[in-house]
């Protein structure tokens, strides 16, 4: 199986589990790649101190957009702020630091 094809099957499972469909699937993997742009670059140093008001503003009105879609939907959300995973996982009950990584994972 290739990577293409195994990414599809999680996608399927995750809308499967999660009650979802691919498109809604899809637009929270858009915003969550959003966010972990912006986290990696924060993390690495590539912003400016003129565009970090403005990253912080959109990260404020993606994550408000993120909860409000998964709360229409009946779904808890987690933002990890660690660049180096996914930065969005959902599920059906509260998901917290110490169990994230049973949630979700929307990549």
């Amino acid at each position: 199986m290739n990577q293409r094809e195994e990414y599809n099957r999680h996608r399927i499972f995750t809308c499967n589990e999660l009650n979802i469909s691919v498109n809604q699937y899809n637009w929270f993997r858009r915003l969550a790649n959003k966010l972990q742009l912006k986290y990696i670059r924060s993390c690495n140093g590539y912003t400016q101190p003129f565009f970090e008001k403005q990253d912080e503003e959109r990260e404020v009105i993606w994550c408000h957009q993120i909860g409000k879609k998964a709360e229409a939907l009946k779904l808890f959300v987690y933002h990890q702020t660690d660049p180096r995973g996914a930065s969005l996982y959902l599920a059906k009950y509260r998901i917290n630091d110490e169990n994230y990584h049973n949630a979700h994972c929307i990549y």
